[in-house]
């Protein structure tokens, strides 16, 4: 059992590092840059949402459950929402959604969220003998979540696979592990951390709902082919440094100065849509 926790501890632990460190160096290559923003915020959200699962799990206290519990749907519904958006807008630097759909969005969101911690959505938790954590009672407002968060999810990876036929063939490369790195953790989110609780009353997964996200996060980070072999054109407004690039440039800003004199990245600043 302790071994267990340990897992439980260290998977959150290190999910939310990797999610905050690269949301941080994706935002700051180009603080201007819509895509970079939404990034940083989805990446912020999923810690939240992963903190929030860890401890509805570990707690017995059946109405400080219930609360955790509501939380977990509260950071669910944002947590779809921006998604929505980076996928609608990535790679672009401005987001591409008419602004009156972004405020209907908007506002749909909000009160999703509010409805989240009411009792039309959890009305309450029992225990059932041979279940770990305390098993949240389903109200009707669930239909009403599941359509503005759940449906969110399919939505934004259908605009992500319309990009990805649509793009050239420099451009598929790149898109092609985001795209993987998007389903597969979606895909077990939606199975584990919504199907499973609900229809099923099983949650014995959900402490390891921060291991979720690593899909995303690894996959997104895998790079690119070399730059220099692709035209400006042909080359998104990249989110993705190797780690070496990464480690090289973090040298050259903190302390490191005599790297400016050989490393490309540290000559000119590398932003977001920057062309060679």
């Amino acid at each position: 059992m302790d071994s267990l926790l340990n897992i439980d501890l260290i998977s959150v632990g290190i999910a939310i590092a990797a999610n905050i460190i690269l949301g941080f160096v994706v935002f700051y290559r180009d603080r201007k840059n819509t895509t970079g923003r939404l990034f940083l915020l989805q990446t912020i959200i999923l810690s939240f949402w992963s903190v929030a699962n860890y401890f509805s799990y570990k707690v017995t206290d059946l109405v400080i459950t219930l609360w955790i519990q509501r939380l977990v749907l509260f950071s669910a519904v944002p947590n779809s929402i921006v998604f929505l958006f980076l996928m609608h807008t990535f790679p672009k630097p401005r987001l591409q959604m008419p602004k009156r759909i972004v405020w209907l969005i908007s506002f749909l969101a909000v009160a999703t969220m509010l409805l989240t911690l009411t009792p039309f959505v959890f009305s309450g938790t029992v225990l059932i003998p041979g279940v770990v954590a305390p098993q949240p009672t389903v109200a009707p407002g669930m239909i009403i979540f599941a359509l503005v968060a759940v449906l969110s999810i399919p939505l934004g990876i259908f605009f992500l696979i319309k990009k990805y036929i649509q793009a050239s063939v420099g451009e598929k490369n790149q898109f092609r592990f985001l795209l993987a790195g998007v389903i597969i953790m979606f895909a077990l989110i939606v199975t584990f951390n919504f199907i499973f609780p609900t229809f099923l009353q099983n949650t014995r997964f959900i402490p390891f709902s921060a291991v979720f996200t690593f899909p995303f996060v690894l996959l997104r980070h895998i790079p690119p082919p070399p730059l220099q072999h692709q035209s400006g054109r042909h080359r998104i407004r990249g989110i993705y440094l190797d780690g070496l690039q990464l480690h090289q440039y973090s040298l050259c800003q903190f302390g490191q100065p005599d790297c400016r004199q050989y490393h490309p990245l540290c000559r000119r600043p590398y932003r977001l849509g920057h062309s060679h």
